[in-house]
């Protein structure tokens, strides 16, 4: 079993660095070394790290591989602009997962054409946690895509021109 990976693709899901998920249970160089599979985490510091996360171990090892399924499953519902299926799949969060509820949030106001009902705070703290300039993939195009119709036009510009030298580099 490689733990090294399921960690890596829980943190991921999460959508938190390797600093913020391992919490300073573990140092990041040290937790860096486990995701790649260079050092081995012992049982009571990955206990204590998914308990911090809200994170069972059964949960852990049961359904790492299910979280990516799970999420690419909403991010569909999201993209073929079915509101009704988005909802069913709500029950997937934990209470934990704060992020997942402001994307939720964010997804369903877009597909009812509700942004402008969203209290200003909502709109803030969704800019804040989304924009995040890093590797180009899936998940920052998805974030791109929830940004949108909530950003100023600078703030989208920045990003479009971002995305626009990584795809030419």
């Amino acid at each position: 079993m490689d733990i090294g990976k399921k960690l890596k693709n829980t943190r991921v899901f999460l959508g938190l660095t390797q600093e913020e998920f391992c919490a300073g249970i573990v140092t990041e160089s040290f937790y860096s070394r486990v995701e790649n599979n260079k050092s081995k985490i012992s049982m009571s510091d990955l206990i204590s790290i998914l308990n911090y996360h809200n994170i069972s171990l059964y949960d852990f090892f049961a359904s790492a591989d299910k979280a990516v399924h799970d999420k690419k499953r909403v991010m569909q519902s999201f993209i073929n602009d079915d509101a009704n299926r988005l909802k069913k799949y709500q029950h997937l969060l934990k209470p934990a997962q704060k992020k997942y509820q402001l994307e939720f949030k964010l997804m369903l106001s877009i597909l009812n054409d509700q942004i402008g009902e969203l209290p200003k705070g909502t709109i803030e703290k969704a800019q804040r946690q989304f924009i995040k300039i890093g590797k180009l993939d899936i998940n920052i195009l998805f974030y791109i895509n929830l940004l949108v119709p909530i950003v100023e036009f600078r703030t989208l510009k920045i990003i479009m021109n971002y995305l626009i030298s990584s795809t030419e580099s």
